[in-house]
């Protein structure tokens, strides 16, 4: 029915405007300018689908878990973060952000777009929308790269983790451990929910022929690269200006200083044996 829609409305709004008759002219006419507003505003998203339909990687997703067994919850306050594995042995990180307009949803594949452009976020491997609780609403679910898969598009991974695992790179070279402490806390600053696990580093192999990121993104010892990035968009900009970010650590509640710009400073210098 729906492939007929056009030439049904296009009928209808030729009809003379009587009675009845302009009522379900102007139902219909409303109903079209919604439909075409909520094309417009799926309109990014798009370009991710699968095979264009929009619950194609849902799908796959969802049947590669099945058919490896390789989904394994990776935390978040919703339990809606996941590693995947797929059929050919890799692995993608999936994100499911709940029931909101897609103009929210917009803004936080805008937000993703943004890290990964600027090399401080995952790529973005596909995206699906879901049905929402409300007609005009939609869920999101982001398919993005693991960056901690045992290989990326640089070479063999060699070490990976988030803020909370800083202890990993003590046997790593003193100004890689500088350069990592001043671009985590550098791009951390940004979020806008910036505790240390919401940013991760990445030690890396470099393989031959690999392109090397954006000059700035990363630090290189012999045949090692060092990278940092931020997880876990929201769509919101941080605000590093944020007094809750600024106060002195004596006058910081217990469960905030994780936030503290200046206990974060103190608590990277001490977990990477830089103080």
């Amino acid at each position: 029915m729906l492939r007929f829609y056009p030439l049904v409305l296009a009928l209808l709004l030729a009809l003379p405007v009587k009675g009845h008759a302009g009522c379900v002219r102007e139902t219909l006419v409303l109903i079209s300018q919604k439909l075409s507003g909520q094309k417009a505003l799926e309109w990014p998203f798009q370009k991710y689908f699968q095979n264009g339909d929009p619950r194609g990687w849902k799908t796959f997703i969802d049947d590669s878990a099945t058919r490896t067994g390789g989904k394994r919850e990776l935390g978040g306050n919703a339990a809606n973060t996941y590693s995947v594995t797929l059929p050919d042995g890799t692995t993608v990180v999936t994100k499911e952000f709940s029931s909101s307009d897609l103009k929210d949803q917009a803004r936080i594949l805008s937000q993703l777009e943004t890290w990964s452009q600027q090399d401080r976020g995952p790529k973005i491997v596909g995206v699906s929308l879901l049905p929402g609780l409300r007609g005009t609403e939609r869920r999101l679910l982001v398919v993005m790269e693991d960056l901690f898969a045992e290989k990326n598009g640089l070479g063999k991974k060699l070490l990976s983790g988030n803020g909370k695992q800083l202890g990993l790179l003590r046997n790593e070279p003193a100004p890689a451990r500088k350069w990592l402490m001043d671009r985590m806390l550098g791009i951390l600053r940004t979020h806008p929910d910036p505790h240390p696990m919401n940013v991760v580093f990445r030690v890396t192999e470099i393989a031959p022929g690999a392109i090397l990121p954006q000059e700035g993104t990363f630090h290189r010892e012999g045949n090692k690269i060092y990278q940092a990035f931020l997880v876990d968009p929201s769509g919101e900009e941080g605000n590093p200006n944020d007094p809750i970010f600024n106060s002195e650590i004596q006058r910081t509640p217990s469960p905030l200083l994780q936030y503290n710009h200046e206990w974060k400073n103190k608590y990277f210098k001490r977990e990477l044996g830089l103080d």
